[in-house]
């Protein structure tokens, strides 16, 4: 499973590094998600598998705060979703 996550990991920096911020925010419509908000929901639900399956845990409040509007992607919340470069 780790080497899954870490493949689709590397999959996805490959198919999205050399997009610019303006790219990434992009919204076709007001019922789509922008390409960082998808991104953020993949890497929400790899730290939250890593967090409840490796370490056996629950997500402490405030991993839960920056993790779960990614991994519910309500329009509403993703909107505020706006990352850094892709390094």
């Amino acid at each position: 499973m780790v080497c899954m996550l870490e493949d689709m990991s590397n999959q996805v920096k490959i198919s999205i590094k050399n997009f610019t911020m303006e790219e990434l925010d992009y919204q076709f419509d007001e019922k789509s998600n922008k390409i960082d908000a998808l991104t953020f929901r993949i890497i929400s639900s790899e730290k939250f598998h890593q967090v409840c399956i490796l370490e056996e845990r629950k997500l402490n409040e405030e991993q839960h705060k920056l993790w779960e509007p990614a991994r519910s992607l309500d329009l509403l919340e993703t909107k505020n979703i706006k990352g850094p470069e892709i390094t």
